[in-house]
């Protein structure tokens, strides 16, 4: 008795970390571009950026089977060479399914409005889970709803801070 309860444990633990995990499924916080680009499983179509380098790739190709991302464009953000964020977006969501998908993901929000719902004209929440921030807005127009997130991992601030002065230094 005790083995199968460990057995169907275990199966339920694959089954949402796979579910959970798909946006970093094939490529991984640090990786470098060339290796993210290289990867045969996903067509990525590289675009012109500010930043080091940045794939936009179709969200139902990223996240197989998951019904918020379905339509969604995801884009993989590489700062020195390393990606640092991936950030996304669906412009005719319904009933906030990418809010509820990164609040199975990473945990709901501590400053979550509590009238928080698809009724808002425009809204948007941050929070902090472990070593990711993540940001998401919304915003209602007549076409349906657009919600934006953004994932970044916390351990490349650094890349960032280096990001902006090398910015300022092209200003001057």
């Amino acid at each position: 008795m005790k083995i199968t309860g460990y057995i169907i444990l275990f199966i339920f633990l694959q089954i949402s970390s796979a579910y959970s995990l798909c946006l970093t499924d094939k490529a991984n916080f640090g990786d470098n571009f060339n290796k993210v680009k290289e990867n045969k499983e996903i067509p990525f179509l590289e675009e012109s950026s500010p930043y080091d380098g940045q794939l936009f790739i179709p969200g139902e190709f990223i996240c197989k089977n998951n019904e918020a991302l379905k339509g969604s464009g995801i884009r993989y953000i590489f700062l020195n060479d390393k990606l640092v964020e991936i950030n996304g977006n669906n412009f005719y969501a319904e009933n906030l399914l990418i809010l509820q998908w990164l609040e199975k993901e990473f945990g709901i929000a501590k400053n979550k409005p509590t009238n928080f719902s698809n009724e808002n004209k425009i809204a948007h929440i941050h929070w902090e889970k472990d070593s990711y921030f993540v940001f998401y807005r919304m915003e209602k127009h007549d076409e349906g709803i657009l919600e934006s997130f953004q994932v970044r991992s916390k351990r490349f601030d650094n890349e960032y801070e280096d990001y902006a002065k090398k910015l300022d230094d092209e200003i001057d």
